[in-house]
């Protein structure tokens, strides 16, 4: 009898042990099928201005005003305006998942959007006169090694894009231009992704006003590196007068008016003339005045005083005689 127990035990602690590792198979089935299930959850905007897959965005003509957090905006539709409202677009997915993903579209603003994660988060394909503005756009990585095109802004060929006050942090390559001409990047802060800005055949750009820190790689340009896979891109790097702030610029200030006394230097024909010294003194993209420098201020706030000084005491030498 005592041996029939222990031999029924041993396989009622089989057949637990099965039934156990069976829950655990199911349960993993079963996340996976609702993380794919998440990942599919795509929103369009069609060509036609309809919304399909939410009732999170509210449409007031051609302005599309998002109310809620969502994954994944196709925009297929052209003159319009996507506003974020300050919402979070999370995209998941394997390969590929973009936040927002524009192909053959014209005269698009996309703004005030939080993007976090993914593998890009503004897709720009073969579009033109598109205004990227107010955007923050974070943790934007390669998933796979063989994904290098990854970026928080990725723009593809198209041109006459502009690119304004955005935050670009801690991505893989914070704005990436493929063949992309005629364009504006303006007022963005690029900080701590691995390469701030990368180019490939893109020139006749304009980039200035940006805060370019602590990025690994500050600007890189695939023609510079693998001439051999492409030819190098020039642009422009201040707009006349004032450029972009540099973390890495160690140069010298002698008149004190905030401008580096020399060129940063990112590469042959590419250069920031009127580099910040200060990335406080950038105000906005659209501030295109030198500051003002501050020894000029103080001669003025003294030549001012003294003025004062002189007419007062002529005004009571008057009225003693």
């Amino acid at each position: 009898m005592k041996e029939y127990n222990r031999r029924d035990w041993k396989e009622m602690k089989k057949i637990v042990l099965l039934v156990f590792v069976f829950l655990l198979f199911s349960t993993a089935v079963i996340v996976g099928f609702v993380s794919l299930a998440v990942a599919e959850v795509t929103i369009y905007i069609r060509a036609d201005g309809s919304v399909e897959g939410t009732d999170k965005i509210q449409r007031d003509g051609n302005v599309y005003t998002l109310i809620g957090d969502m994954d994944i905006i196709v925009v297929q539709r052209s003159n319009m305006i996507l506003d974020g409202n300050g919402h979070t677009l999370t995209p998941y997915g394997a390969v590929a998942s973009y936040a927002v993903h524009m192909w053959n579209v014209n005269n698009v603003t996309i703004k005030n959007l939080i993007i976090n994660g993914g593998d890009v988060g503004i897709s720009l394909d073969r579009c033109s006169n598109v205004t990227i503005s107010g955007n923050t756009i974070t943790g934007v990585n390669v998933p796979v090694p063989e994904l290098q095109a990854t970026a928080g802004i990725y723009v593809w060929e198209g041109s006459s894009y502009i690119i304004t006050e955005n935050h670009i942090a801690n991505n893989h390559i914070g704005i990436y231009l493929y063949e992309s001409s005629n364009s504006s990047i303006s007022g963005n802060n690029i900080t701590n992704n691995k390469y701030g800005i990368l180019f490939w055949e893109a020139s006749n750009n304009i980039i200035y006003h940006n805060r370019l820190i602590n990025n690994t790689v500050q600007v890189y340009d695939v023609g510079v590196y693998s001439p051999d896979r492409a030819s190098t891109s020039v642009n422009n790097w201040d707009n006349g007068t004032t450029g972009n702030y540099w973390s890495d610029y160690n140069g010298t200030d002698d008149n004190r008016d905030g401008i580096g006394d020399t060129p940063y230097v990112i590469y042959e024909n590419n250069q920031d003339n009127y580099p910040f010294m200060n990335p406080d003194m950038i105000l906005s993209s659209s501030d295109t005045t030198p500051p003002f420098p501050i020894t000029w201020i103080a001669a003025a706030i003294v030549i001012i005083a003294v003025g004062a000084a002189v007419l007062v005491y002529f005004a009571k030498y008057k009225k003693k005689r």
